[in-house]
């Protein structure tokens, strides 16, 4: 099995980043060496299609269930879950299109925003066709995945609706490579 032959270069994945997630940063920084520089990892991006997002989310929350896979406090938490999503996705897919997020997390119920923490997340780069050499910039989205749920949401409304009609606010900060 090879690589995809259609790919976002870094530069690419920085630009959706700007756009989607406004005040984020890429942080594509595998170690820095002692003169300071930093060694990156990928510099190649494969998007998910459609059909392939649907599938993960399918898979991944059947493996959460078959797995019993739980939130147990700070010794499996929200950055176990983000690396765990990322991890199967390119396992399953041979993509590198579930990046991991660490953000800030507000709840906001009847006009007021509380702030619940930060929180780690993935964010998904999601392109909007299925044949992905009709893939580009500009129809290639950002997705918030919460891992935990699993629920996805279109990153320019990142807001997951709560049943008492409040809902929970993602404030991206940094989003990091697969790895």
């Amino acid at each position: 099995m090879s690589c995809p032959q259609v790919s976002m270069h870094v530069s690419g994945v920085e630009l959706l980043i700007r756009r989607w997630l406004p005040g984020a940063r890429f942080v594509n920084c595998a170690a820095r060496l002692e003169s300071g520089e930093c060694v990156g990892y990928d510099s190649q991006f494969y998007p998910a299609t459609p059909s392939e997002y649907s599938e993960f989310m399918r898979r991944y929350q059947d493996f959460l269930s078959q797995n019993m896979v739980e939130w147990l406090g700070d010794c499996y938490d929200c950055e176990d879950f983000a690396q765990l999503a990322s991890a199967l996705f390119s396992a399953w897919f041979r993509k590198n299109a579930v990046l991991k997020a660490v953000g800030r997390v507000y709840y906001v119920h009847n006009g007021s925003r509380e702030l619940l923490g930060w929180h780690a997340y993935n964010v998904v780069l999601y392109c909007l066709e299925e044949d992905l050499t009709k893939c580009s910039i500009e129809n290639t989205v950002l997705v918030l995945l919460e891992p935990q749920g699993p629920v996805s949401v279109i990153a320019s409304y990142p807001y997951i609706t709560l049943s008492d009609g409040s809902y929970i606010e993602y404030e991206t900060v940094e989003v990091h490579p697969p790895g």
